[in-house]
C-alpha cells in the first residue's frame, strides 16, 4: 500500500521497512510520533483520558492510545484520585466512601442511599402505601392471600445453598480490609461499639451458651475423659472410690466432675491447693498463674460456688477434698456419709 510524507509529498511504496519512518528521521529530523501530532492532530498532542493527569496517551505503531501507560488501571485511578481530591465522602453523611472501577461512589452505605432517591423516600413510602391500601384494603400487597402463596411457593422453590470459591472468599477479604481501612476514626469506634452492644445483649448470651453446650461441650469434654491427673489418681486409689461405687470423670449437665456416684446421687471434687486458691493457705487477692491464664483467689471461690450451687440444685451432694486434706479422716467422712444417704 503505498505511504506518502505529508510534509514534502515524497511518495513511498510501503512502511513495512520503515521507509517513511527512517525518511522523517533523516529528511525532517522528526520522530513517528511528532509526524503524528503535526498532521493528523494539527500540532496538539492528545491527553489521557482518565481525566486525573495532563500526560500524552501510550504511543504505539504509529497510533495515540486512550491512556497513558498504567493509568487504564483501577488502583491507579482510585489512587491518583486519593491525591488530587483526597479521600472522597458521602453526599449525606461525609463519611469516606469506597471505590468502584476506580471511581468513588456517592454514597457509603444503602441507608444513605436510599435517603436521597424518590422511592425510598418517606414521603414516597407513604404515597405507595395509601395507593395500595385504597385498591386492596392492605397496607402491603405481601399481605394478600394470592401474593402469600406465590411467596411460599417461590420459597421452597428457591435453591438456598450458598457458597463461595477461594478466590471469591479473598476477594471479599481484601474488600473488606480495604474498607476497614478508609473509613473514619468515628466510624470505626461506631462499629466496635454496635458489635460490642449486639453482643452483651441477653438474646445473644443466651444463644452461645446454648450453642456451646449443645456442640462444642459434647466434644470437649469427650475429648478430656478418663485424663486423670497425678493428684486424682492418688486419691482415688488411697480412699478406694472405685470400690465405692464412684466413676471417675463423669458429665453432670454442663459439668465434668471429678467423680460421680450416680445411685448414692453423691458427687466428689479433688481439689488442687494451687489450683483452686485453698482458702487455709492463700488469700482472696492472691494471684494464681497457670500456664496461659491467671485469676485471683477470689475469682476462682466465685466459680467453684457457681458450680457446686448447680450441682447441689440438680439434686446431688458435693464432698470437696483438698491437696493437702488428711485421707484418713476424710475416708472416714466418705464413709459416714454413704451410709446416711
Amino acid at each position: 500500500m503505498e505511504t506518502k510524507c505529508n510534509i514534502c509529498g515524497c511518495a513511498f511504496s510501503n512502511n513495512t521497512g520503515g521507509q517513511l519512518t527512517n525518511h522523517l528521521l533523516k529528511v525532517h529530523n522528526i520522530s513517528t510520533k511528532e509526524y503524528y501530532v503535526l498532521t493528523k492532530m494539527s500540532g496538539c498532542p492528545p491527553v489521557c483520558v482518565c481525566g486525573l493527569c495532563e500526560q500524552e496517551p501510550e504511543f504505539y505503531r504509529g497510533k495515540f492510545r486512550k491512556y497513558a501507560k498504567g493509568h487504564n488501571t483501577y488502583a491507579y485511578r482510585e489512587k491518583q484520585y486519593k491525591l488530587k481530591y483526597g479521600i472522597p465522602k458521602c453526599k449525606v453523611c461525609d463519611n469516606s466512601v469506597l471505590f468502584s472501577r476506580g471511581n468513588p461512589n456517592k454514597y457509603c452505605s444503602k441507608k444513605c442511599f436510599s435517603k436521597e432517591n424518590g422511592f425510598s423516600l418517606p414521603k414516597t413510602q407513604e404515597k405507595i402505601k395509601n395507593v395500595i391500601l385504597e385498591k386492596y384494603g392492605v397496607d402491603n400487597v405481601s399481605k394478600l392471600d394470592e401474593v402469600k402463596q406465590k411467596i411460599s411457593l417461590n420459597y421452597k422453590m428457591k435453591d438456598r445453598t450458598f457458597s463461595h470459591t477461594l478466590k471469591t472468599k479473598q476477594k471479599i477479604k481484601e474488600n473488606s480490609i480495604r474498607w476497614w481501612e478508609q473509613i473514619s476514626v468515628e466510624k470505626k469506634e461506631k462499629v466496635c461499639n454496635n458489635i460490642k452492644s449486639s453482643l452483651n445483649t441477653q438474646k445473644e448470651k443466651e444463644r452461645r451458651r446454648k450453642y456451646a453446650h449443645k456442640y462444642l461441650a459434647g466434644k470437649y469434654l469427650s475429648s478430656i475423659k478418663n485424663r486423670f491427673s497425678k493428684l486424682h489418681l492418688r486419691i482415688r486409689k488411697e480412699m478406694c472410690l472405685e470400690q465405692l461405687g464412684f466413676s471417675g470423670e463423669q458429665k453432670v449437665d454442663r459439668f465434668l466432675v471429678d467423680e460421680l456416684n450416680e445411685q448414692k446421687k453423691l458427687i466428689i471434687e479433688i481439689n488442687g491447693d494451687y489450683v483452686h486458691a485453698n482458702p487455709n493457705k492463700y488469700l482472696e487477692n492472691d494471684i494464681i498463674r497457670l500456664r496461659g491464664n491467671s485469676y485471683t483467689a477470689q475469682e476462682k471461690w466465685f466459680t467453684d460456688e457457681i458450680k457446686i450451687n448447680k450441682l447441689q440444685e440438680l439434686g446431688y451432694k458435693v464432698f470437696i477434698v483438698w491437696e493437702s486434706d488428711d485421707l484418713v479422716k476424710k475416708k472416714q467422712e466418705l464413709d459416714t456419709l454413704l451410709q446416711n444417704i
